[in-house]
C-alpha cells in the first residue's frame, strides 16, 4: 500500500492480483499487474509520488531502494512475515532492514530474529500477529453444520473431531508444527481410544514433505 503526497488517500499496487475484493479495498484505488514483475517494477520506480509506502514483502527491496534514490525522504513500513527474515540479510535486503522506518512482525519470534541476527533496533519493530478475516462471520457461525458434501469427500463422520492446519508444506523449511500434532495425536490415540477425530492438513506440498508427513503418520499408525 503506498501513501501519495498529494494526500488524496491510499493506493494499493499489487505484483500478483488484478482483482480485489472491495470490501477490503476501493477498487478505484488499485492497481494490479496480474503477475507480471517487469510491468509492476517499471511503473512502480516511476512514480514519486508517495510519502509513505507499506512494503508487503522484503523481496521488494530493490524497488523501495531505486524510489529512496529519488526521493530519500519517503517515510518506509516493512512487513515481516517470517522465514523470509530469519537469516542474515545481505544487499538490498540488508539495506531496506536497516532503512525502514518502522517494521511490523507477525510473531515475537520474528522480532527477535530481525534484532538478534539483522541487528534490527527492537524499538522500531511492532508486533502484530496474523488475525482471522474481519468477515469470517459472514462464512461461519456457532450455529453452522457440517457441509454433507465435505464429510463425504474426507470420510469424516459427523460425531469426529476436526483438527485444521492450512500452511504451505516445505520439505526445506519444516517449521510450522503440523509434525509436531501428528506426533501429539498419537499420544491422544493412546491415551483416549475412544476418541473420533480426524486431522486435515490442507496446502501445497512439494512430494519429499509428503512423503515425510505421510512415513510419519504411518510409523505413529495415525494414518
Amino acid at each position: 500500500s503506498l501513501y501519495p503526497a498529494s494526500g488524496s488517500g491510499w493506493e494499493a499496487w499489487s505484483v500478483y492480483d488484478s482483482f480485489i475484493d472491495a470490501r477490503y479495498f476501493p477498487r478505484y484505488a488499485i492497481r494490479g499487474f496480474s503477475a507480471s514483475r517487469v510491468k509492476f517494477l517499471w511503473h512502480f520506480v516511476q512514480a514519486n509520488h508517495w510519502k509513505h509506502i507499506l512494503v508487503g514483502h522484503i523481496n521488494l527491496a530493490a524497488a523501495i531502494w531505486l524510489i529512496n534514490l529519488r526521493k530519500s525522504d519517503t517515510r518506509i513500513t516493512l512487513m515481516a512475515h517470517g522465514i523470509e527474515v530469519w537469516s542474515k540479510q545481505k544487499g538490498f535486503k540488508k539495506w531496506l532492514l536497516q532503512r525502514a522506518d518502522k517494521i511490523i512482525a507477525v510473531s515475537n519470534y520474528t522480532k527477535s530474529q530481525l534484532v538478534t541476527v539483522n541487528g534490527v533496533a527492537p524499538e522500531k519493530i511492532e508486533v502484530l500477529h496474523n488475525c482471522l478475516d474481519p468477515f469470517f462471520h459472514t462464512y461461519y457461525s456457532s450455529t453452522s453444520t457440517k457441509p454433507k458434501y465435505l464429510l463425504k469427500r474426507y470420510h469424516i463422520q459427523p460425531d469426529e473431531k476436526i483438527i485444521l492446519t492450512l500452511a504451505r508444506l516445505s520439505y526445506g523449511e519444516k517449521y510450522k508444527g503440523y509434525d509436531q500434532v501428528v506426533r501429539a495425536l498419537a499420544l491422544l490415540k493412546a491415551e483416549q481410544p475412544a476418541l473420533k477425530f480426524k486431522y486435515l492438513l490442507c496446502g501445497k506440498y512439494d512430494e519429499k514433505e509428503y512423503a515425510r508427513i505421510f512415513a510419519l503418520a504411518a510409523s505413529l499408525k495415525v494414518e
